[in-house]
């Protein structure tokens, strides 16, 4: 079980207790009332005691329940941030894990040309290959050439 079940396990089972006792000294209440005016039973105390006893338990009663019911909002309130935070961790992992992952490889076709003017061409093809879960749409290369020297290095964007 995990700790926000017994908790909530906890809250539930004190707030059972607090109404069951409140309810049998209740009942018991209204039986001594009704044995008394039958004159069934002959009890020293007054029924006016009883009441004002049972008045007052009934408003401590009152004041632990709404203790144990502000402690249990409090604990659902805490459990709906923490499902919230949880949800959102899990909605980007799903958008991280299921999006299109483009790797783009350049690679030369054919030989360096040398032209008549003294510069050379190179012909390089870009190839586009999708890793991910998903289509990848509007897949755009640019290539930059920088120059080192006699070689050339191309970077895809």
């Amino acid at each position: 079980m995990t700790k926000s079940a017994k908790i909530g396990t906890m809250f539930a089972t004190a707030l059972i207790a607090i109404t069951t006792v409140s309810l049998a000294y209740s009942i018991r209440l209204k039986w001594e009332y009704e044995h008394r005016r039958a004159g069934v039973t002959d009890n020293s105390n007054s029924i006016d005691d009883e009441v004002a006893d049972w008045t007052f338990g009934l408003l401590l009663t009152s004041i632990i329940t709404v203790a144990i019911t502000s402690g249990g909002l409090y604990w659902v309130a805490r459990s709906l941030a923490a499902t919230n935070r949880a949800n959102d961790l899990s909605s980007r992992s799903l958008e991280i894990s299921e999006r299109a992952w483009i790797f783009t490889t350049p690679r030369a076709v054919g030989q360096k040309v040398t032209n008549r003017d003294g510069t050379w061409s190179l012909e390089v093809v870009f190839e586009n290959i999708n890793n991910g879960r998903t289509v990848a749409l509007e897949v755009h290369t640019n290539a930059d050439v920088a120059w080192y020297g006699v070689s050339a290095i191309f970077a895809a964007r």
